[in-house]
């Protein structure tokens, strides 16, 4: 029997940090923050592709076994968008994000979270 409302099969963390004064532009500070924000949350990292735009931004992708995390930057506008996808309920993603930004000295921050693959069922009578 299938549950009525089951629990989802994995979370969206969405993270919009804004302010920030950590320098942006620098690939080892991106990369270095994003594997230890993986190892600090017990994620476990399967690949990393970091890439250095001209003139300016970076992204950096962890390919997880619990499935991704990337960062993108925006040094001009002192801004980094972050996504976590997991498929372990019991990682704590909105810390993760939360150490990201303590980490890249954000002076605002949002965290948005979002279900993925939920199936909603409702009994109906006849």
């Amino acid at each position: 029997m299938t549950p009525l409302n089951p629990p989802p099969l994995g979370k969206l963390h969405l993270a919009e940090l804004h302010g920030c004064q950590a320098n942006l532009n620098d690939i080892q500070l991106i990369k270095s923050s994003t594997l230890n924000a993986a190892r600090e949350g017990k994620l476990t990292v399967v690949n990393e592709l970091t890439h250095q735009f001209a003139p300016h931004g970076i992204t950096c992708v962890l390919v997880l076994a619990e499935s991704h995390l990337s960062i993108h930057t925006w040094p001009e506008h002192n801004y980094v968008a972050i996504d976590l996808f997991t498929c372990n309920l019991e990682t704590d993603g909105p810390a993760i994000l939360e150490m990201l930004a303590s980490e890249f000295q954000a002076s605002q921050t949002e965290i948005k979270s979002v279900d993925r693959g939920s199936i909603q069922q409702t009994i109906t009578s006849n």
